[in-house]
């Protein structure tokens, strides 16, 4: 199956430690979509990726081939659990028709994380390393991210 990360699951090391079997298929740009901090995250303690329908924008992506057990694995690391309502997970887990691929699993963030925006205005500069560097290595415009976070800032 494959899985399309647009935030902090485009870094290869973070990729290996959650998902041993994952395998880099191709990297791209999500039509009709734009990056986002616009959720909450406990464990990373601030402002963590998002990405919303948009038409016209762009969001680059990597897309990894992954294993039954890294999607439960990734269920975990993203707060989601299928047998308990969206108010009560991080992200959800949903499909993206992705032209080449067909549909590929996405998490997006639930409103109710997306809520919790309002009592913090401040992406952790240890999370958005981790994100410049998976740009950085699978050389993806970083225009993009630095547009996203700029937008947290205003």
């Amino acid at each position: 199956m494959l899985y399309l990360a647009y935030g902090s699951n485009i870094n290869k090391e973070q990729m290996k430690e959650r998902c041993k079997d994952a395998l880099f298929v191709t990297s791209g740009l999500l039509e009709d979509y734009t990056l986002v901090f616009d959720g909450y995250s406990n464990s990373r303690g601030g402002l963590v990726a998002d990405i919303r329908k948009e038409l016209g924008k762009k969001v680059p992506y990597v897309l990894w081939r992954i294993s039954d057990l890294d999607l439960r694995m990734l269920d975990c690391a993203e707060g989601y659990k299928k047998d308990r309502p969206n108010t009560q997970n991080s992200y959800y887990r949903t499909t993206i028709n992705i032209p080449e691929f067909g549909n590929v699993y996405v998490y997006l963030m639930t409103p109710t994380f997306i809520s919790k925006r309002q009592e913090n205005h401040i992406i952790p500069s240890e999370y958005i390393s981790i994100i410049k560097d998976g740009y950085r290595y699978f050389r993806l415009d970083i225009s993009y991210l630095e547009k996203a976070i700029n937008n947290v800032k205003s």
